[in-house]
């Protein structure tokens, strides 16, 4: 991935969760990410507190959607069993993330 006209969070997630898909939770170090951003590796720490920080802003990319748009006219099960359904499609389309997302859980709403 070459460097972005300007880092900026998105960028860092974005080449951070390209990082992981490409070779799992264990490739998600600063150093790649800063190779791969083409930037010291210290820089990411100017839009992130730490790496607990993007490894939560990684699995949040993961889970956005999830509970966009959920009827709440319909029964609440039937709003959980599509949560969950939902759910279940994400996280089988992205294992390496999955498994990023299950050691730091989302801080989202």
């Amino acid at each position: 991935m070459g460097r972005p006209a300007r880092l900026t969070r998105a960028a860092i997630v974005d080449a951070a969760t390209a990082l992981v898909a490409r070779g799992g939770p264990e490739a998600l170090t600063m150093k790649a990410l800063g190779r791969d951003l083409a930037v010291d590796p210290s820089a990411v720490y100017r839009h992130l507190a730490d790496k607990d920080e993007l490894r939560r802003a990684v699995g949040d990319r993961l889970l956005e959607g999830v509970v966009d748009g959920l009827p709440g006219d319909r029964p609440w099960d039937d709003v959980v069993r599509t949560t969950c359904r939902r759910l279940r499609a994400a996280l089988l389309a992205e294992p390496a993330l999955a498994a990023l997302t299950r050691d730091a859980p989302t801080r989202e709403p």
